[in-house]
């Protein structure tokens, strides 16, 4: 237990270390300790993965970590220069977001800009009007371009989409920086993080390894754990029984014993002598059931218990057809005579960039929206689950009891029994949906989801603001749903687990692949691989055609009559073939030079 003491900071330390090193750090919330007698070290490019439950800590250590906020005990020694990236920006700044970039560092990272896909309009947004994407960008491009030793980011794939996850996570493993990550993208993790520090009941377990290593070692230690607690019980439950049946044969008496003690047959002789022996056995074993050290209890986790009921099995191969479908808004459109069909036994997950258009697809599917042009028609036997981002099926007036009662079928008794599989007990059940945060809303709708027997599941983005481990509930159920699935989602690991088909959202097209995930990905790859070396032939064409106009120009000034024609015909030509390879280039994301 910590005593609540001012931090002390040696200052001559600062100039002399090149590390954060922390001793006995404590903090409260109240009368809670959140961190308790801490004690770590992080050295110069060290690269670690911050991993625990929701409301263990983790953005309170990474606040502490940047000197936004003070532990109420303990030493901290810091010889690096801090980046910090919380979750969201203040929005209590009234500023537009180049002034708010500029009052932090003068120069921006062109690099970054563009690997972080800014938008133009975003440079003269109003800071407090940024959505949850355009803040996290914000942020990373703030912390990335200033000189610093650490980064601590927290929960930086937040809203992004993949792409600009996958350059992020290239970006940081190009970086010499130390690096400290809190994230619910386990992917991001095992690619970024070398080291794993688990927070667990104000305490810090590290691991030598990323979030993959780490739950292969937390399983190992858990089975041995399970293993040898087994095996302390049996033996003490031996030798307590074993102490009980010698104490009732020595005080049955020489007679009693020789009469109706049956165990007394097992014994060499049954006189007095014998009685004694037994008595000084008894005494050994007492002393060793006394000796007997117990070994460390299993933990015992309060987690998400997610089984989805079972449901009529789908008959019809074709669920959904969409054909044509065409929809968007006054300046963009998101949907361009796409054309689908979802069958029975689909897992589909849905990815596209920001914006790009994959909530509005949903919802049409849902019924929500309706396509500006084509048809969308379901099934009669389809029966539709949505989960939408602002998660409006929670009727946020009423308590979480209310919400599942309005159920078909619900009774109070397995209303309580199903909220208490997901972690919502005893008064909580009580509490209005106002009242909850951002995960434990989710949480409610997955729930509700579970319970309401639907055939077909569409999910927007389901892991945002789930801690990992209830992530891994999550898809243990869906993984054994019987029902069709599609899911918007940047989560490669969920999308690893779920998804049997890909549909992927690009400019209003929609491009199907029958393929799951990771196979995906390396067709992807492929073909961008493919790419690189048709612009690298592009770019030496281009190259050689501005070699040729540039001494083609010095040759007009030098030349008449009908050379120079010839001459000036030939650099308008090349000239036209230089700018249209420009704009294949451009158009294909790269530069000429």
């Amino acid at each position: 237990m910590c005593t609540r003491i001012k931090l002390r900071i040696n200052s001559r330390e600062l100039i002399q270390i090149s590390s954060l090193i922390g001793k006995g750090i404590c903090h409260f919330f109240g009368a809670r300790e959140i961190l308790k007698n801490l004690d770590f070290k992080i050295e110069k490019g060290e690269s670690i993965g911050l991993i625990g439950k929701n409301g263990e800590g983790k953005s309170t250590l990474l606040r502490i970590l940047a000197g936004v906020d003070q532990p109420d005990a303990g030493r901290l020694s810091n010889g690096f220069k801090v980046a910090y990236v919380p979750q969201s920006l203040d929005t209590d700044v009234h500023q537009v977001v180049h002034q708010w970039l500029n009052n932090n560092q003068q120069d921006m990272d062109p690099e970054i800009i563009e690997g972080l896909r800014m938008p133009e309009y975003i440079w003269n947004l109003p800071v407090n009007n940024l959505s949850g994407g355009e803040q996290t960008k914000v942020l990373l491009l703030s912390a990335l371009s200033q000189p610093s030793d650490l980064l601590l980011l927290d929960e930086p794939t937040n809203h992004l989409d993949m792409n600009t996850v996958l350059w992020l996570e290239k970006k940081l493993i190009s970086l010499k920086q130390s690096v400290i990550i809190v994230s619910h993208d386990r992917r991001f993790l095992d690619e970024v993080t070398k080291t794993t520090w688990e927070l667990k009941e104000g305490e810090i377990n590290k691991f030598s390894g990323n979030y993959s290593f780490y739950m292969q070692q937390n399983a190992g230690t858990r089975k041995r754990v399970e293993k040898e607690y087994n095996e302390y019980l049996k033996e003490k439950d031996r030798l307590k029984k074993s102490i009980i049946r010698k104490q009732i044969w020595v005080s049955k008496g020489e007679r009693g014993r020789r009469q109706t003690d049956s165990f007394s047959k097992n014994l060499k002789t049954a006189d007095g002598k014998s009685a004694a022996k037994m008595a000084n056995a008894i005494k050994a074993m007492k002393h060793r059931l006394e000796q007997l050290e117990p070994t460390e209890k299993p933990d015992i986790k309060r987690e998400v218990t997610a089984r989805f009921l079972d449901i009529d099995p789908l008959k019809r191969m074709i669920l959904v057809r969409g054909e044509d479908v065409s929809f968007g808004y006054e300046q963009q459109l998101l949907l361009k005579q796409v054309n689908f069909q979802v069958t029975k036994n689909a897992r589909i997950g849905l990815i596209g960039l920001n914006g790009s258009g994959k909530s509005t697809l949903l919802k049409i599917i849902a019924g929500q929206l309706k396509p500006q042009r084509g048809t969308v028609s379901l099934t009669p036997a389809a029966q539709v689950g949505y989960l939408d981002q602002m998660l409006a099926d929670l009727q946020t007036d009423q308590s979480l009891f209310d919400n599942i009662m309005t159920i078909a079928g619900m009774d109070a008794s397995t209303a309580r029994l199903y909220l208490g599989a997901f972690l919502f007990q005893k008064e909580d059940v009580f509490r209005k949906i106002s009242t909850l945060s951002y995960g434990e809303r989710v949480r409610l709708a997955i729930l509700k989801l579970i319970l309401s027997k639907v055939n077909m599941l569409l999910l927007d983005e389901p892991t945002n603001h789930l801690d990992i481990f209830t992530n891994e509930k999550i898809e243990e159920a869906l993984e054994d749903y019987p029902g069709v699935i599609i899911c918007a989602s940047h989560d490669r690991y969920f999308l690893d687990k779920i998804a049997n088909e890909i549909w992927s959202i690009h400019e209003g097209r929609l491009e199907i692949h029958h393929c799951g995930f990771k196979e995906f990905l390396q067709k992807e790859q492929k073909h961008t691989a493919k790419q690189d070396i048709n612009q690298n032939q592009v770019k030496e064409e281009i190259m050689l055609l501005e070699t040729r106009i540039a001494q083609i120009a010095w040759d007009l000034s030098i030349v008449n009559g009908l050379e120079k024609v010839n001459l000036d015909h030939e650099f308008i030509t090349l000239s036209r073939q230089a700018e249209k390879l420009r704009q294949i280039l451009k158009k294909a994301g790269g530069r000429s030079s």
